[in-house]
């Protein structure tokens, strides 16, 4: 029940709540955010990249690796090598969300796509300082498997396991 509600219903609430025109990007990200966030997607891979913004990191497909929400690697797709610096510059899904939605506010999104499978911004155009707009792209997301026996405590894993579950 509460996940036909958060897939049907909340979104349909979020539309009627907004006083913008059902077309705007914001509604469509507020949409597009609700979805996402109904799948309950927490450990997933994703390739990041950056065009613009003059940034070292132009142009370079990165893979982020997302564990319980939180970015835990970012590896370059081309060579496999670590990113140097600090997690902190990549976004999780979540948080690319938070951008464009901090973006539709600022009047400084363009454009928007979405995955039509998992709902995800798959690419952003942006304004920035002079000279500095650019896009934002993400792709090839891909939910983690995690082991079923991590997904349960000790004890809770031990008696499926001796219901045979």
């Amino acid at each position: 029940m509460r996940s036909l509600f958060v897939r049907a219903i909340l979104p349909a609430l979020i539309l009627a709540a907004c006083d913008t025109p059902t077309d705007s990007p914001l509604n469509e990200l507020l949409v597009e955010r609700a979805q996402w966030q109904a799948q309950g997607l927490t450990d997933y891979s994703y390739v990041w990249e950056q065009d613009g913004f003059f940034n070292s990191f132009a142009g370079q497909p990165i893979r982020l690796q997302i564990r319980g929400g939180v970015l835990q690697s970012a590896v370059f797709v081309a060579t496999g090598d670590s990113v140097p610096g600090p997690l902190t510059w990549f976004p999780t899904i979540d948080q690319m969300f938070e951008q464009a939605i901090a973006a539709a506010h600022g009047q400084t999104l363009h454009a928007v796509a979405f995955d039509h499978h998992y709902h995800y911004p798959v690419r952003m155009d942006l304004d920035g300082p002079a000279d500095a707009s650019g896009s934002i792209r993400a792709s090839e997301l891909a939910p983690a498997i995690v082991p079923y026996a991590f997904r349960y405590s000790r004890s809770q894993a031990a008696g499926m396991l001796s219901r045979g579950e």
